[in-house]
């Protein structure tokens, strides 16, 4: 799953760096070059596949403040990696009482072979099969039918093995089976997990690269490094950014861009209704007998409501309901998401999390440096 992580770290003003830049700008150039001689030629699909990869993490590193939003991010998300380079975020979960029990209790759908070698059923499904506790050959003859062979009659089904059985003691068990080695230095069975890991890759912007409006004169911002193709028509004298500095971007030109799509979805999601037809290869859509539902059965506009009480229902009440709102927010060194939130008395988990939001935000220095990442796990 992929969700939008706010993160926020500290940048220092960076130093013009003319070099770096042209070497970046002529590799990018030397790659679309290279993506250009494919055209035509067999077999070049992934090929190009992998030059548009590296183009694009290029394009999202082109300028010195973009490069520096790409280290503080690496070092800001580390903690919270599910393979992190750094030990220090990993911990030791001990499974050994655990699998004792599971070597005690499992049992498991066995066949016993001729020779005496019993082994676990589905590690031979594509040979053999069992069928009213008699043992079948699979695909036997030019019609390919289960069949109860002479070489299918020699096996015994065995249904519900112990797996105690199958290995005389558990240290066995555990590592022929389960596949788990002993880890001496903390004298159990298990593995190194990061208790704190949310996410096993990200890309900066990704698919929500339009996190931010600001000014075309901006020199501080980041394309990040998102899917391809364009990115929706920002409002004239503004560009969209992933990255940028609390002061440079433009909260409020954000917020009426925001509310003048939506009046423009909720049009079009009405005159969908009314003529009962969905706009066409649109998957995420659902037309319902009482309204325009999106996948997952969110109600985006249901029969006969005004655009107040759309907004209302839907909960965009003010105007910082127009922000995007991140599934997890990570800074100085926490994160949080939805669930750490301290319960309100009387309040939607949804508007305390708004809150706490606009809490943080407004705790920020102006220089803060806000990006926004495409987590997945």
């Amino acid at each position: 799953m992929h969700y939008i992580t706010m993160v926020a770290v500290d940048v220092e003003k960076c130093p013009v760096s003319n070099n770096e830049d042209r070497e970046v700008q002529a590799r990018i150039a030397e790659l679309e070059m290279q993506k250009a001689a494919l055209v035509g030629k067999k077999d070049s699909l992934y090929a190009g596949v992998s030059l548009d990869c590296e183009m694009q993490y290029l394009k999202s590193v082109a300028n010195p403040f973009a490069r520096a939003v790409d280290r503080a991010v690496d070092v800001a998300l580390e903690p919270f990696c599910e393979e992190p380079e750094n030990p220090k975020y990993l911990e030791f979960y001990d499974q050994t009482e655990y699998m004792k029990s599971r070597y005690e209790t499992s049992v498991y759908d066995c066949l016993k072979f001729p020779n005496g070698k019993i082994v676990l059923e589905y590690e031979v499904q594509k040979d053999f099969c069992v069928k009213g506790g008699k043992v079948y050959q699979k695909n036997v003859g030019p019609l390919k039918l289960d069949k109860r062979t002479k070489r299918a009659k020699s096996i015994i089904p065995l249904p519900n093995y112990p797996l105690k059985k199958m290995y005389k003691t558990f240290e066995t068990c555990i590592e022929d089976f389960f596949g788990m080695e002993y880890n001496e230095e903390y004298g159990g069975y298990g593995y190194m997990c990061n208790p704190n890991s949310f996410w096993d890759w990200y890309r900066i912007g990704g698919r929500w690269p339009f996190a931010f409006l600001v000014k075309e004169s901006c020199t501080e911002f980041s394309e990040g490094n998102h899917d391809d193709g364009e990115l929706p028509a920002a409002p004239e004298g503004y560009k969209w950014t992933c990255a940028a500095r609390k002061k440079d971007i433009q909260w409020q030109v954000l917020i009426e861009h925001k509310k003048q799509r939506m009046r423009k979805q909720f049009h079009k999601l009405q005159e969908i209704f009314v003529i009962k037809s969905l706009p066409e290869n649109d998957c995420w859509l659902r037309l319902c007998d009482d309204g325009v539902y999106a996948y997952g059965g969110i109600a985006l506009y249901l029969d006969g409501e005004t655009y107040e009480e759309n907004q209302s229902r839907r909960k965009f009440e003010s105007d910082s309901d127009y922000l995007a709102t991140p599934d997890y927010l990570v800074g100085n060194g926490q994160w949080h998401d939805e669930n750490t939130v301290p319960y309100v008395e009387g309040k939607e988990s949804r508007t305390t999390w708004l809150d706490a939001l606009k809490a943080f935000y407004h705790g920020l220095s102006d220089e803060t440096v806000l990006v926004s990442v495409d987590t997945h796990n």
